[in-house]
């Protein structure tokens, strides 16, 4: 029990570092115009694991970190709405 509990914060720890970088380099992408991609599935995934490790009960939460880490849920979002509007960019060129 006391190792799921190291290991369930030891991925914690790790998930929320890689979501923070990932929402890091989004605002450089935005304010600063640099080029740089993130991390899909990396950050959110951690802290999913860490939430279904035996001995923690926190199933009903997984959603949560894969919609508050940007390499997730939101960059697929941004990803399909930014194909669509690069399709009828060129279609009604």
């Amino acid at each position: 029990m006391v190792i799921n509990i190291i290991f369930f914060w030891i991925l914690v720890v790790f998930g929320i570092i890689v979501s923070l970088y990932n929402w890091i380099i989004v605002f450089d992408c935005v304010i600063k115009s640099k080029n740089s991609s993130c991390i899909p599935l990396l950050g959110g995934g951690a802290i999913v694991l860490a939430m279904n490790l035996p001995g923690i009960d926190m199933e009903e939460y997984e959603s949560i970190p894969l919609l508050l880490d940007y390499g997730c849920i939101p960059l697929f979002v941004h990803t399909f709405f930014s194909f669509i509007y690069k399709m009828l960019k060129e279609l009604f060129k």
